[in-house]
């Protein structure tokens, strides 16, 4: 997971994800902070990658 520290749209997200998975040739998501269900959001912090 990638995070920007920006105001993006919906479009702007789905385009970085695509950029990155071309890019990387790997699955990518790409989404905001506040998006993270609170149950959720410790485990797909901890498997976040910072590029």
């Amino acid at each position: 997971m990638y995070w920007l520290i920006l105001i993006a749209t919906l479009f702007d997200l789905v385009g970085l994800g695509d950029y990155l998975e071309d890019l990387l040739g790997l699955p990518v998501d790409v989404v905001s902070k506040r998006a993270l269900h609170p149950r959720m959001q410790d485990d797909i912090l901890k498997e976040m990658v910072v590029l």
